[in-house]
C-alpha cells in the first residue's frame, strides 16, 4: 500500500516538475498544504476516535485514513479484516487517478 502511495506521489511531482509553470518551492508549498491536514486527519499521529465530532466526520472523507486503518491491523496480524482491502482499494485507485494525471500532463508538455 504504501509502495503505491509513493509511485503515486512520485508520478505527480514528475508530472508537476514537468509543466511550464513550475518551480521546486511552488511544489514544495502545494505538498505541505495538502499533505499536512491530510496527514492529521488520516489518524496517523493521533486515533480518529479521541478527535471531536466534526474531525471524525471529516476524517471519514479522508482516504488515507482507511491505508491508516489497513495499516494497524496488517500490523496487528488481523489479516480478515475488512479494512485491509479497503486500503489497498483505495490507495490503488489513488495510484490509478495519480498515473493518469501524470501521463496528461506528459503528453501536454511533449505537444
Amino acid at each position: 500500500m504504501f509502495g503505491q502511495i509513493n509511485s503515486g506521489k512520485g508520478v505527480l511531482f514528475y508530472a508537476h516538475d514537468r509543466s511550464a509553470e513550475s518551480d521546486a518551492n511552488s511544489f514544495a508549498a502545494l505538498l505541505q498544504t495538502l499533505l499536512a491536514p491530510i496527514m492529521f486527519l488520516s489518524g496517523i499521529m493521533l486515533p480518529l476516535t479521541l478527535a471531536p465530532p466534526l474531525l471524525q466526520t471529516i476524517g471519514l472523507i479522508n482516504p488515507f485514513a482507511y491505508v491508516v486503518e489497513a495499516a494497524r491491523h496488517l500490523f496487528l496480524g488481523n489479516l480478515t479484516d475488512v479494512s485491509i482491502v479497503q486500503g489497498i482499494a483505495l490507495t490503488a485507485a489513488l495510484m490509478i487517478l495519480a498515473l493518469l494525471w501524470g501521463v496528461s500532463a506528459f503528453k501536454r508538455a511533449a505537444a
